[in-house]
């Protein structure tokens, strides 16, 4: 995700967000990052209007070449090179949760891969609606449910049913355990009606911890 510079003086455009499991943080790019050039080419955008060109450049990067980029990090020039691939490789099927609001992918080879994941089981938050349940509940994009109240999360298509048993039933209190980077940990979801919380407790024996 892009956005345009404010100060006229400054040259690039800004790295508002990167997506979790991308090419862009296996190179090492961060939010914030000013992003100066790509293979040479400038990417100024000081408009909205300029930001387009900015888009249409990275997309039109050949699929499965490295691209180079110049970034700023606060004062710092630095030069990263990025391997391009299809969006297909990240996304699987998707599927969306309505009640709780939030979107849910199936577990690619690449995502597997990436997470340092022992079996394609669980699934991958796609993407997360801000001030619905599961944003609430502090679920964020990236992250892959590996269960559900200490029910493994086998794939897509069974974490649907559970998810569909567990809005009919109107449980109160529902217990997923996720993963980001090297990190896990427990996210609550109340359904109770009055808005959800998110406790962040420890796996067994341990805190958040790098696994």
């Amino acid at each position: 995700m892009m956005a345009r510079t404010d100060d006229p003086g400054r040259e690039g455009v800004i790295i508002a967000g990167v997506q979790p499991l991308s090419p862009a943080v296996a190179a090492g790019i961060r939010p914030g990052d000013t992003l100066l050039a790509v293979n040479g080419s400038p990417t100024n955008a000081r408009f909205e209007e300029d930001l387009p060109a900015v888009r249409k450049l990275i997309a039109d990067l050949p699929i499965g070449e490295e691209a180079t980029l110049v970034l700023l990090r606060g004062t710092e020039q630095i030069i990263v090179h990025a391997r391009t691939e299809e969006l297909s490789q990240l996304k699987g099927d998707q599927l969306e949760f309505t009640e709780w609001a939030f979107t849910a992918s199936s577990l690619t080879p690449e995502i597997v891969q990436r997470a340092r994941l022992d079996s394609n089981h669980g699934v991958w938050v796609s993407g997360v609606q801000p001030g619905g349940t599961a944003a609430q509940a502090g679920l964020r994009t990236g992250d892959i449910i590996l269960w559900v109240d200490q029910k493994n999360v086998e794939n897509l298509s069974q974490f649907r049913r559970t998810y569909e048993e567990l809005v009919a039933s109107a449980k109160l209190r529902v217990l997923l355990y996720v993963k980001q980077g090297a990190l896990t940990r427990f996210v609550l979801v109340k359904q109770d009606g009055n808005g959800v919380t998110v406790e962040n407790a420890p796996s067994e024996g341990d805190s958040s911890h790098a696994e």
